[in-house]
């Protein structure tokens, strides 16, 4: 079981478990997105039965989610 981050903009996550190898998960994805206008380069991607959104979803591990733009809390600079 892999574990993965779907990050979009305006830094909105959502956390998934798979079966497929990261590869075969970024094919999954673009099977599943669809663009916002057809000029346009904006993509959106529905997660679950909810059909939460995702805007320019990328792919991400937890670890690298956390080098993507993390918040300083608790920490003397």
């Amino acid at each position: 079981m892999y574990k993965y981050l779907i990050a979009g903009d305006h830094y909105v996550a959502v956390p998934v478990h798979s079966d497929l190898n990261w590869n075969e998960f970024n094919d999954y994805m673009r099977t599943q997105y669809k663009k916002i206008h057809p000029k346009g380069k904006d993509i959106v991607w529905k997660c679950g039965i909810s059909g939460m959104e995702v805007i320019n979803p990328r792919v991400t591990t937890p670890d690298d989610y956390a080098d993507f733009g993390p918040y300083f809390i608790g920490i003397k600079l």
